[in-house]
């Protein structure tokens, strides 16, 4: 091989560095399937799981039992975990939009057994009531005491529609605060005015300290005294208010990010936002606002001050007429869909998937064929505890969605897959790079660890890259490919000139 042979080569060699160095290929498109789990339940509503159990799902029938799904089988198992019906204090209801709604399991469970459930009954004084109230597991960890209920919420409804129904602790809550989801009490576009009103609990997301115990007064149990409202005019269990009927609603499990699906009068359904670090008291509009308009049968004027807009709505025409919150996938299997949220539509069947980015969406994707080609009503979604995602068929069937085609996971989003990144233990690989899969610069020298095995420096070694800004080292690194560049350039033209004097 010549001189200059070697030389083109060098410089092919030097631009492929630099491509690959400083190009991030766009993601590509997930080729999403669903694998069906387990059938046969009775008007599932909701799936979860036990922090830290990766062994069981549990399903929520809306009749009043919680089922287990054995995941290492797929099988149900015979007993159920709960019957709600079988407490002492009274039954679950089913009239018009009610029943058994959702269930939480508290973040201490493995060593408290504590859990929470959303349901409906029917009490001599107040008719149609919601009640939130939790449940201690029994000695057999597959089996809870239904006699261990104690209440901590009722609220009268003045209508059968409307609920709500969702309750969950946020991520990362040393404190445990549950979040309560509460509609605007139900018939159409909210009669009572109660979404804007403070003084009410209806057409709001609470929030109540659950592990003070029962405050004793079911209408007011205890409230968090950082709750926006306390001190001040306004309930202080309200955490947020302005919604209409957030049946489901749930949280990144890495940001703790909260997304509502609030279900739309007749033209507007939407997906609203909180941000983890927000203190809360966010008016999200109704029944102001239907969506991003003016809500169309509403006497209350669409221009309050502070009012904020879904971070994504949809129209009735052809869109469907009803949204079904769901989940941002955070999984280890699967990074084509990895930090995307799906919801659906219950009464179309649609599914959809989108990726935020700050106060917008990006790439919004249908995933209707996909994960419900029979066009079922899906009343929701749920996550594992290794937080993989499950869609629910209201017919009876729980869905794992998957993406045969990926398995390349970068949680981070470091540019260097988890299987090459091992100090947390997520993945074991021959070739480990010995740093952090949950932290994209883990010497924190201001670089990404795939940056720095790219580069042949150690992401574990603060010391092996210069400890600059990110854009003052891809200046440097610039500089520094440029000079290489003009150095073979240079010796190519010298090599030429030297052949052509021979």
């Amino acid at each position: 091989m010549n001189n200059s042979t070697q030389l083109t080569g060098r410089a092919i060699a030097v631009a492929l560095i630099v491509a690959c160095a400083l190009s991030i290929a766009p993601p590509a498109r997930a080729a999403l399937t669903r694998e069906v789990v387990a059938t046969g339940f009775s008007s599932p509503v909701h799936v979860t799981a036990p922090p830290g159990d990766t062994d069981r799902l549990f399903v929520v029938q809306r009749g009043g039992l919680i089922r287990i799904i054995d995941l290492n089988t797929n099988t149900i198992l015979a007993t159920p975990f709960l019957n709600v019906n079988s407490s002492p204090n009274t039954n679950v209801v089913t009239t018009g939009e009610g029943g058994l709604l959702s269930l939480a399991f508290h973040p201490e469970y493995a060593t408290n057994g504590f859990m929470f459930v959303y349901y409906t009954t029917n009490l001599p004084v107040t008719g149609f009531t919601t009640r939130v109230s939790r449940f201690t597991v029994t000695g057999n960890p597959d089996i809870a005491d239904p006699a261990s209920e104690s209440i901590f919420f009722e609220l009268d409804q003045p209508f059968t529609n409307h609920n709500g129904g969702m309750v969950a602790f946020r991520p990362g809550d040393a404190n445990h605060y549950l979040y309560i989801g509460l509609g605007d009490g139900g018939s159409g576009c909210d009669p009572f005015l109660y979404g804007q009103n403070l003084t009410s609990k209806l057409g709001k997301m609470l929030r109540i300290n659950v592990d003070s115990g029962p405050s004793g007064d079911l209408q007011n149990p205890f409230a968090p005294p950082s709750n926006p409202f306390v001190g001040i005019a306004g309930d202080d269990l309200i955490w947020n208010l302005g919604l209409r009927n957030p049946f489901r609603f749930s949280f990144d499990r890495l940001t703790a990010d909260l997304y509502i699906g609030d279900v739309g009068q007749d033209t507007r359904e939407e997906i609203s936002f909180e941000p983890a670090n927000s203190p809360g008291g966010r008016n999200f509009g109704w029944n102001a606002r239907e969506g991003t308009i003016a809500a169309p049968c509403s006497p209350v004027s669409p221009t309050l001050p502070g009012m904020i807009n879904p971070i994504h709505d949809y129209d009735h025409n052809g869109s469907g007429a009803s949204v079904s919150g769901g989940n941002v996938y955070r999984g280890t299997q699967y990074g084509s869909f990895y930090g995307r949220y799906f919801f659906a539509d219950f009464v179309t069947g649609q599914v959809w998937s989108f990726v935020r980015t700050g106060p917008a969406i990006t790439d919004l994707q249908e995933h209707t064929a996909a994960l419900n080609p029979g066009g079922a009503n899906i009343p929701g979604f749920g996550e594992d505890g290794n937080g993989e995602l499950y869609i629910i068929e209201f017919s009876g069937t729980v869905s794992h969605i998957t993406d045969p085609a990926s398995s390349m996971v970068d949680l981070d989003g470091d540019l260097l897959a988890d299987i090459y990144e091992t100090n947390t233990g997520i993945f074991v690989s021959p070739t480990d790079a010995g740093c952090d899969p949950t932290d994209p610069d883990t010497d924190d020298d201001g670089v990404q660890d795939g940056t720095e095995v790219s580069l042949g420096t150690d992401p574990n070694d603060p010391f092996d890259f210069p400890n600059l800004p990110a854009a003052a080292q891809w200046l440097l690194f610039s500089m520094a490919v440029a000079l290489v560049a003009a150095l073979s350039a240079w010796r190519l033209r010298r090599a030429r000139r030297r052949s052509a004097n021979q």
